[in-house]
C-alpha cells in the first residue's frame, strides 16, 4: 500500500478526504474554540503474525493469516473479509456480515509504513503546540495487544536490556522522548525570544498495575501509599494529581531519558503467545510545565511571592500507554498472566463504560471504577486536549479484535472536553494593575510644569491639612463643580482628576529621546484628554487610582 501523502487540515467531522493542491492535513479537530472534541487517529502496524493456528482446536487455520482484512487512506478505514477466504468459526457469525465492508472515519489514519517521526509530526506536535500556550494535554494509546502500543510510545525494545531507544534522533525513538524534546526546544527558543518569561517543569511517572498505582521512578521497596487526590495548586482547583508520587525537575533532555530508563526497567512485562515483552499494567507520564513571568527588580517581596505562586500558565500533559485487551485462548495466558489479563480487561471495559455514559449524555459518569478513569477524569470530558492513537492489527487472525477497536474508537471520536489556558485571570489582572501603577508613577515623576506640587499643595489643604490623600483627591475633583475647567490645567472639570493631571505635560514640548515623554504623550493626547467625557472605564480607573494615591510618591 502506499504511503499517504503530507496531512493537511480537515473539517472537524469529515465526511470524505479532502485534499487541497498536494497537501491533505492531520488533526483535522484542532480549533481555536474552547470546546474541543477528542481527536481520533488509527495506527496500522504491519501484517505479520505469531498465530497461525486455532486457539480452540490448535489445527492450522484454513485460511493465509497474514492476509489482510483493511483498506485505508488518510481518514478512512474499511474493514472485511476478503470474498475468497474461509470464514473463520470462532464466532458463529454469517458470512455476508463479514463480507460486507465496514467503513470508520477519523482524524488521521497512519499506514505502517510511516516512521515515529511522521507520527509525531502529523499528529501530536500540533496538540503539543496548543499545550505550549497552557491547555492541558493528554496522549494515550489504545489497542489489543501486540498492535504496537508501546513501541508507538517508547520504541521498540530491543537494547541489551530490553530498553527502547533513547536518542531523540533515532528514527524508531517513540512518542514521549519526542514530545520531551519538542517541549524543550520551545524552552530554548522562548529563552531567546522572551527572556523577562522562566520554565520549570516536572515529571512523574506510574503505572497502573492490578488496580493498584506504582511509582516507576522508585524502587519496589521504597513504594509509597498513591493516591489520586483533587490538585489544590490547579487553576479551578479541581484538577487530579497523585498525592506521594516522585516528581523530578528536568533541566535537558537527558533529564527526560534518565527517568525513562528507570520507568522502563521498573515497568512490569511478561511473555504470552501473542507477544514476546507484553506490557502488563497501564504507564502513565505526566509532565507538568509551568511558565512564569521572572520577577522585576523594582517588585517588592510580596509582590514577588505573588507572581511566582499566582502569576503563571501551567499546562498539564499525560503520555500513556495503556495495555492492550487479550483473549486468554488467544494468549495462552495461565496463572499470573491471566489475573494480570483480567485486572487490564476490567479497566479498559471500565474505560469503555466511562466513554459510552460520555456519549449517550447519561446523568451519571463512572469515573471511579477503576484508577485508570478516574486519573482520566479530566482527559475524557474535561479541562483537556485529548488525543487517542488507535492501533490495530490488519490481519484476517485478528478480525474480530480490531473491528471491536475501530467500533470503540468511533464512539471515543464523539466525546467532547471544555480546554481552557490554565491561568488566574483575577491574579492576573492584577499584576497588570500593578504594573501600570508602577508605570504611572514614573510618568507623573517626568511632570516639569509644576501642576503636580500644585496638586497635591490643593489635595492637602482641601483635606484640612491633615494629608488625607483620598479625601483630597475626591475634594480636588468635585470642588467647583460648576466651573467648565480647572485653573491649575485648564482641562475639563468632568475628566478624572489623574487625566487633568497628565494633561499639563501631554502638550509641552519635551526632548525626542525622553521614552517616557513619548509614551505619556501616546497614552494621554492632549486633544484628546481635553475634549473625552469621562467613560465607565475613566470611573473605574479614578476609583482605582484615588485607592492608589497613598502609595504615589511626588518628588
Amino acid at each position: 500500500m502506499p504511503l499517504p501523502k503530507n496531512i493537511e487540515e480537515l473539517p472537524e467531522l469529515p465526511t470524505k478526504p479532502q485534499r487541497t493542491g498536494t497537501n491533505v492535513s492531520t488533526m483535522s479537530g484542532m480549533s481555536p474554540s474552547h470546546t474541543q472534541r477528542v481527536l481520533v487517529a488509527v495506527r496500522v502496524r504491519p501484517p505479520t503474525v505469531a498465530r497461525t493456528t486455532s486457539p480452540k482446536t490448535m489445527k492450522p487455520l484454513p485460511y493465509e493469516p497474514a492476509t489482510t482484512c483493511l483498506t485505508f487512506d488518510t481518514s478512512t478505514v474499511k474493514i472485511a473479509w476478503p470474498t475468497n477466504t474461509p470464514v473463520t468459526q470462532r464466532i458463529s457469525t454469517p458470512t455476508s456480515a463479514r463480507t460486507t465492508p465496514k467503513e470508520f472515519k477519523y482524524d488521521s489514519v497512519l499506514a505502517w509504513e510511516e516512521p515515529q517521526s511522521a507520527v509525531h509530526d502529523k499528529i501530536v506536535e500540533p496538540l503539543i503546540k496548543k499545550c505550549l500556550e497552557g491547555y492541558n494535554g493528554c496522549i494515550f494509546c489504545y489497542g489489543q495487544t501486540a498492535s504496537g502500543k508501546t513501541y508507538t510510545m517508547e520504541g521498540p525494545r530491543l537494547g541489551p536490556d530490553g530498553e527502547p531507544p533513547f536518542d531523540p534522533a533515532n528514527k524508531d525513538t517513540g512518542i514521549i522522548l519526542r514530545v520531551a524534546n519538542q517541549i524543550m526546544q520551545h524552552i530554548g527558543i522562548m529563552g531567546k525570544e522572551k527572556p523577562e518569561l522562566e520554565y520549570f517543569v516536572r515529571v512523574s511517572y506510574l503505572e497502573i498495575y492490578n488496580e493498584g498505582l506504582r511509582d516507576l521512578l522508585v524502587a519496589e521497596n521504597e513504594q509509597g501509599d498513591l493516591r489520586i487526590r483533587q490538585d489544590p495548586e490547579s487553576a479551578n482547583g479541581q484538577d487530579l494529581v497523585v498525592s506521594g508520587i516522585t516528581e523530578r525537575s528536568i533541566e535537558t533532555i537527558h533529564d527526560y531519558i534518565k527517568i525513562l530508563q528507570t520507568g522502563s526497567r521498573n515497568r512490569k512485562v511478561g511473555e504470552t503467545n501473542m507477544n514476546e515483552k507484553s506490557s502488563r499494567s497501564h504507564a502513565v507520564m505526566t509532565i507538568i510545565l509551568e511558565e512564569r513571568v521572572k520577577p522585576s527588580g523594582d517588585m517588592s517581596p510580596e509582590e514577588a511571592d505573588m507572581l511566582a505562586k499566582h502569576g503563571r500558565k501551567r499546562s498539564k500533559i499525560h503520555l500513556i500507554d495503556l495495555a492492550g485487551s487479550e483473549r486468554a485462548n488467544a494468549t495462552g495466558a495461565t496463572g499470573d498472566r491471566l489475573r494480570e489479563g483480567a485486572q487490564i480487561n476490567l479497566s479498559l471495559s471500565s474505560l469503555g463504560n466511562v466513554i459510552n455514559a460520555l456519549t449517550t449524555g447519561a446523568k451519571h459518569v463512572p469515573y471511579r471504577d477503576s484508577k485508570l478513569t478516574y486519573l482520566l477524569s479530566d482527559s475524557l470530558g474535561g479541562n483537556s486536549l485529548t488525543l487517542m492513537i488507535t492501533c490495530v492489527t490488519p490481519t484476517l487472525s485478528n478480525y474480530d479484535e480490531t473491528l471491536s477497536t475501530l467500533r470503540f474508537a468511533e464512539r471515543v471520536k464523539k466525546v467532547r472536553n471544555v480546554a481552557k489556558v490554565n491561568v488566574d485571570p483575577t491574579m492576573m489582572r492584577i499584576l497588570a494593575l500593578e504594573a501600570e501603577v508602577r508605570e504611572l508613577k514614573e510618568l507623573l515623576a517626568k511632570c516639569t510644569c509644576g501642576a503636580v506640587q500644585q496638586a497635591r499643595a490643593k489635595m492637602v489643604s482641601v483635606g484640612a491639612g491633615s494629608g488625607d490623600w483620598n479625601a483630597g483627591a475626591d475634594a480636588w475633583t468635585m470642588s467647583d463643580s460648576a466651573a467648565l475647567t480647572d485653573k491649575a490645567t485648564n482641562t475639563s472639570k468632568k475628566l478624572p482628576w489623574w487625566k487633568r493631571m497628565f494633561a499639563c505635560c501631554s502638550g509641552k514640548s519635551e526632548p525626542r529621546g525622553d521614552r517616557k515623554t513619548q509614551l505619556m504623550r501616546k497614552i494621554f493626547p492632549a486633544e484628546k484628554i481635553r475634549s473625552a467625557p469621562m467613560t465607565d472605564d475613566d470611573e473605574r480607573g479614578e476609583g482605582l487610582m484615588k485607592s492608589m494615591m497613598g502609595k504615589l510618591t511626588f518628588s
